[in-house]
């Protein structure tokens, strides 16, 4: 594994933490936390719906760079 796998898979690890985590967060507080507490609901929903997209986008690309590893490059 290269450096810069190891940046990439560094890099989205902390991107799905803590999109993981803010969208929990604004789940259990049944509103948005974006830079506020925002009661609206189509704000939280629109939160709600952008942070399980960045978590399982995260997570693809660290499964694609996990399984690149394993791939023989050739030119």
């Amino acid at each position: 594994m290269y450096a810069r796998d190891v940046a990439e898979i560094l890099g989205f690890s902390v991107l799905v933490g803590f999109t993981l985590v803010v969208t929990v967060l604004a789940v259990l507080a049944q509103g948005a936390l974006i830079h506020f507490y925002e009661p609206n609901k189509l704000v939280w929903a629109i939160e709600v719906i952008l942070g399980i997209y960045g978590v399982t986008i995260g997570i693809i690309k660290i499964k694609e760079t996990v399984e690149k590893k394993g791939q023989k490059v050739t030119a």
